[in-house]
């Protein structure tokens, strides 16, 4: 049943007849008070352990590597054939490279809107970024070939790490 009705002349009014549940309001307000304490608790976590270690860093490794980006056609090395699932993978990779490029230009021109929300790699590496401009460094290993076929993914992987150079804390 809804709780508002469409009367004869067009306008909304609430319904009436409509009964609220209010059991089930308050079952999923518990469940919600449930899940922000246990997020409560893991951030305290998180803080005691970054704090009493004198190296500020908890440790993380992103590898992003396999984000494919050429066709069959524009490489001379032979491919297999990709599952719908691995080419859906390599868009999330690339998804999530692009959006954590963003923001690390944003962040090496001291933008003051940081586009974290922008990917779930880039919500979960907010807190890094943060703690690695206050009391961290953060480090990048990144892939090249000397391959004539590999230039244009060489190029892009050295701009892609030169703005991690050019972060500011």
């Amino acid at each position: 049943m809804k709780a508002v009705v469409k009367t004869p002349d067009g306008s909304w009014k609430p319904n009436p007849d409509y009964q609220v549940d209010q059991t089930r309001i308050d079952k999923a307000l518990a469940e919600k008070a449930e899940c922000e304490a246990r997020i409560a608790d893991a951030e305290k976590c998180v803080d005691s352990a970054l704090d009493s270690s004198s190296t500020p860093i908890l440790g993380a490794k992103i590898d992003l590597a396999g984000a494919e980006y050429h066709t069959e056609k524009s490489s001379k090395m032979p491919m297999l054939k990709q599952t719908p699932k691995e080419r859906q993978e390599g868009r999330q990779i690339n998804t999530d490279l692009l959006a954590l490029k963003e923001v690390m230009r944003a962040w090496s021109t001291s933008q003051t809107m940081i586009p974290f929300r922008s990917s779930p790699l880039t919500m979960v590496l907010r807190e890094h970024f943060v703690r690695s401009a206050e009391k961290g460094s953060s480090s990048m290993i990144l892939t090249v070939s000397s391959e004539r076929g590999q230039y244009a993914a060489t190029l892009n992987s050295l701009n892609y790490w030169s703005l991690m150079g050019a972060v500011k804390a």
